[in-house]
């Protein structure tokens, strides 16, 4: 329950940071790190954590946590951000935006 209120309070506030509502957006993002931190300090102390946070000490896991969150990253911007930014800021239709990706997604199941 503290993850889920953590990413819905930071979803929330970056929908808000843009325009006149930037204060309100800035309050719900510094809730979202405080609900984060509070769900750290519980998974510290109980005796069976969701996540054990000792992995991340190892390097091997460490850096592979990395790479799995920058891969991610990079997949949902190809699928999702990207064709968003093309229908609202450069105002092509949708069919258009899809025909610009279709190339890659070609390449991808080749």
């Amino acid at each position: 329950m503290l993850v889920a209120g953590a990413i819905l309070l930071g979803l929330n506030g970056l929908s808000l940071l843009e325009g006149a509502q930037r204060m309100p957006g800035l309050g719900l993002m510094g809730c979202s790190v405080a609900v984060l931190a509070v769900f750290v300090a519980h998974q510290e102390r109980t005796a069976q954590p969701l996540i054990r946070l000792e992995l991340f000490t190892h390097p091997a896991f460490a850096r592979g946590a990395i790479v799995a969150f920058v891969y991610g990253s990079a997949l949902f911007g190809s699928t999702y951000l990207l064709p968003v930014f093309m229908q609202m800021a450069l105002a092509l239709p949708p069919s258009q935006a899809g025909a610009v990706l279709l190339p890659a997604g070609i390449v991808l199941a080749a």
